[in-house]
């Protein structure tokens, strides 16, 4: 009753900034272990509370505050699974193409005509 009573009182401004917050310590401690599919839902999440905050209308300027370092923490997770992921493809795509590069000498460097 009393968790009832404490979330009654909460604005929607506070409910969006503790879903933000909430969020935010999920990727922390999360986001080295997340696949794709967990990003996309990640992705998908912070769509909805982003959207949650834009419909907001009484934030103060502290909670501004705080709403931009989440924003810029969370964007700091994705960006970097992003970069690690992209850099992971480019690697092996690296790998790929040296064999078919291997093969292509192979072919021209043959005494085969």
């Amino acid at each position: 009753m009393i968790v009832m009573l404490c979330c009654a009182c909460s604005s929607k401004e506070e409910r969006a900034i503790k879903r933000l917050e909430s969020f935010t310590v999920e990727l922390k401690e999360n986001a080295a272990d997340y696949e794709y599919e967990d990003w996309q839902k990640a992705s998908q999440r912070y769509d909805e509370i982003m959207k949650e905050i834009e419909q907001c209308e009484d934030f103060t300027p502290e909670q501004r505050k705080e709403i931009l370092k989440l924003r810029g923490e969370c964007m700091g997770y994705m960006s970097k699974a992003g970069i690690e992921t992209a850099g992971k493809w480019l690697q092996e795509a690296v790998e790929d193409v040296g064999s078919f590069l291997e093969g292509l000498g192979n072919s021209f460097g043959s005494d085969d005509k």
